[in-house]
């Protein structure tokens, strides 16, 4: 992992820890007191945009943000993955200076990901390679909205597929909503196309490759 030079420069030959996500920023936390070292966090996402997760995680949500604010509001350095993601900490988190919080962009091995058009995967799947597909692929929770993408899709050209790479669900509530909206959806279209194991990345990549759009909703 690599900081921004600003920060690297800032905390050169320093000792530091780092972490990713209120998991972890707790025990960040914890680690500058102890040793009394800098520590460096990742912002992917935040708790006070996910009210969801009360659904969820019940009052360990209210411990989750309280982990969450602790940590981030005494960081030494906030890291934010994107533009945006910079605006929403300083948002959430008004009392965080913002000389702080710098963008680092989430890099990408392009060893890896790169275009595979085979199509081995997409017949195995049995899609009709001579049609488009819309692609999701994500776990099914409230912040990834896949429930709103199966009610839009009733309004896709129905010459398109669709294809669900979505599993691990939150809640069994949010398991059944997703069956139905799925069995409504199946039953009066056809090419929706439900993967609920997660695949091999190869497998990924192939049906990245081929996707007319990839919907993130």
């Amino acid at each position: 992992f690599s900081v921004d030079l600003s920060i690297a420069a800032s905390l050169e030959g320093r000792e530091l820890v780092h972490s990713h996500t209120w998991y972890a920023n707790l025990a960040g936390h914890f680690g500058k007191l102890l040793h009394g070292i800098p520590h460096v966090m990742t912002a992917h996402s935040l708790e006070p945009l996910r009210p969801w997760k009360a659904e969820q995680l019940g009052g360990g949500y209210a411990l989750s943000s309280w982990a969450e604010r602790t940590a981030i509001e005494a960081a030494d350095a906030v890291i934010a993955v994107s533009g945006a993601m910079r605006d929403d900490i300083l948002g959430c988190y008004p009392d965080l200076d913002p000389a702080r919080v710098r963008v680092v962009h989430n890099g990408i091995d392009t060893s890896l990901y790169r275009p595979d058009h085979g199509t081995d995967v997409l017949e195995r799947i049995g899609l009709d390679t001579a049609r488009p597909y819309v692609l999701f692929v994500g776990r099914i929770t409230r912040q990834k909205g896949v429930p709103h993408l199966l009610r839009a899709v009733r309004d896709i050209d129905p010459a398109a597929q669709v294809v669900l790479c979505a599993g691990a669900p939150d809640t069994p509530e949010i398991d059944r909503e997703f069956r139905e909206l799925y069995q409504e959806l199946s039953a009066v279209r056809d090419g929706v196309h439900w993967i609920p194991q997660m695949l091999p990345r190869p497998d990924v990549i192939q049906l990245l490759t081929h996707a007319a759009v990839f919907a993130c909703p």
